[in-house]
Parts: C-alpha cells; structure tokens; sequence
C-alpha cells in the first residue's frame, strides 16, 4: 500500500509540474507491489479525469477533435489490441515490456531525438501512430512513449499541443476501460480502487503545482530522466 501511494503521488507531482508522467512514473512504481494487470486498471480513472480537465482547458478541444480525430480512432483501435495482448501475455514478459517503455523516455533525452513531421504526411502518419501508440499503451497503460514522439514533431503551438494530449489520452482510458471490462479485469474492486487512486494523484498535482516555479526545469528532468532509468531496470 505504502508503494502504490508514493507512486499514484510522485506521478501526480510529475503531472502538476510538468503536465506529463503520471502513467510513465505511477504505473511502473504501482507495478513492483500487484499484478500488471491491476495496475493498469487501477491508473484509468486518474488518467481519464487529469486528461480530461487538460483537455478541457482553452476552449481547443472542436479544432482538436478536427484537426487530430483520426489519431484518437487509431488509439481506440490500437488500445483494444493491446488490452487483448495484456491478458494473455505472461507477467514476466509484461514486466521486460514495460522497463523497455520506461527506459525509452531517459534514452530519448539522452539521444536528442529530434524530427519534424511535414504537414502532407500527417495525413496518413496521425493515424498509424495512433494505433501503434495505442498498441503499446494497451499493453502497458504507456500511451506517452510513441504518442508524444509525433507530436512533439508537428510543432504544434503548447496550448494546442496541452489540449490534444489531453484528448487522445482521455479517449484511449475510456477505450482501456471499456475493454478491460469485456474482459473481466475491471471488476467492482478495481473501479473502486481506481476511484480512491484519484486522492494521492490529485495531491501530487495540487503540490507538484505549486512548486513548479521553485524547481528549475532542468534539474527536475534530470531527476525525472534519472527516476525512470532506475525503475526501467528494476522491471
């Protein structure tokens, strides 16, 4: 218990002080004390209502839906691929997934991944990742890794790029959830459980935003890039 709230906090902390990383922090550190399973049940309630606010915010979300709906499509449809893949995968595999997911995030730092998109492949391209991305955070409950790395590559202006964040990751935990249902692993107890995950996120983010002036960005995403290296190869 006591590992499952330092996880569900110091991913809401992330969140508040960056707006990203409450699955990529929570999920792998909620992970070493229950099944994957469970886990990934668990963070789709504060994933869905953290994204959604986000979502929400600036009025953005029409030109979003236009602009950035064939990329949800592709996630719904990605996510129900991996939700499939998550149950009949043994635990161990599962766990080299998830620490090669997180691992992904501090080597992408490290390596300055850096590409731009042209607009007239977006077309095609919004949508492939999508699914790939959806994919993987089906598996995983990681739908950042491949996700962040299209967008961040169509230099979208960082109210645009807030937005469409918090829509594609609001759709995909309603598409998680759904599907995990069908499944039999979000049960009562994982909904409840799910529910009261919200208190130690939403305190990490009320915190995390406080203290977002007073931590210099750099040091935070070193001690971030750090973080996840750590827990990567522990899983």
């Amino acid at each position: 218990m006591a590992i499952a709230l330092a996880g569900l906090f110091l991913g809401g902390f992330s969140k508040g002080a960056l707006g990203v990383g409450l699955p990529l922090i929570a999920v792998p550190i909620l992970a070493l004390s229950m099944p994957v399973a469970s886990t990934v049940a668990i963070m789709t309630t504060p994933i869905l209502l953290t994204n959604a606010h986000q979502a929400l915010r600036g009025g953005l979300l029409p030109e979003v839906i236009r602009r950035y709906g064939t990329v949800g499509i592709g996630m719904v449809i990605g996510t129900a691929i991996g939700s499939q893949i998550l149950i009949s995968l043994e635990e161990k595999t599962l766990y080299l997934i998830m620490g090669l997911l997180v691992l992904s995030l501090p080597a992408a730092r490290l390596l300055r991944i850096d590409r731009s998109i042209q607009p007239k492949t977006q077309r095609w391209l919004g949508p492939l990742f999508g699914l790939l991305g959806g994919t993987v955070g089906g598996i995983s409950g990681f739908w950042g890794p491949i996700i962040l790395v299209y967008l961040v590559a169509l230099r979208m202006p960082k109210d645009l790029f807030a937005a469409t964040v918090g829509f594609l990751f609001s759709i995909a935990s309603i598409a998680m959830s759904v599907f995990l249902s069908s499944h039999g692993v979000m049960d009562s107890e994982h909904l409840g459980a799910s529910a009261l995950a919200c208190i130690p996120v939403f305190a990490g983010i009320y915190l995390g935003q406080r203290l977002r002036n007073k931590i210099s960005q750099v040091q935070f995403d070193r001690a971030l890039s750090l973080t996840m290296t750590i827990i990567g190869f522990s899983l």
